[in-house]
């Protein structure tokens, strides 16, 4: 902020947002004295793991496959899945759709986050199909950047 101006551009823009959980379960990465802080970075979302990270170019196919994948506890503790439920959906929708069989109690709907929360501990909303409507509702969100870099693949590249 008090560098750019003294050499002539703009003061730079810095957006911050809450880092996201990882895909994949936390692994124990070995700080015994501080045992939350160890599930903390080692739980992180990371361009490093790409397997467990959501990249805004990722193809539907592709996210669909990722947050099939994902570590979904049936706690709200180190649950990936409910955060993006939190953070994304919810922030993005008014309402998370989940299709799923009449046997298994057909299609319902959640008007905010603590109703799709209460519904997965209860057990009445299974994880998979949270994980389907999660994915679903993201690709909703991400299909107009999806779009643009399926048309313009060579911005990727300086990212690879």
């Amino acid at each position: 902020r008090e560098v750019f101006p003294k050499l002539g551009w703009g003061k730079p823009v810095a957006l911050h947002t809450r880092l996201l959980l990882g895909l994949g379960e936390p692994k124990k990465l070995g700080f015994e004295q501080d045992a939350v802080m160890d599930k903390v970075i080692s739980s992180k979302m990371s361009k490093s793991k790409p397997e467990t990270c959501i990249f805004i170019h990722d193809s539907e196919k592709q996210l669909k496959e990722k947050i099939s994948k994902a570590y979904c506890p049936p706690s709200t503790e180190n649950n990936p899945v409910l955060e993006l439920t939190k953070y994304l959906v919810f922030h993005e929708k008014e309402e998370l759709y989940v299709e799923r069989e009449k046997k298994y109690g057909g299609d319902v709907s959640f008007e905010n986050y603590e109703q799709a929360e209460g519904a997965f501990l209860a057990g009445s909303l299974h994880s998979q199909d949270l994980k389907n409507a999660v994915a679903s509702e993201l690709n909703k969100i991400l299909s107009p950047l999806q779009s643009h870099f399926e048309k313009k693949k060579h911005l990727l590249q300086a990212f690879e």
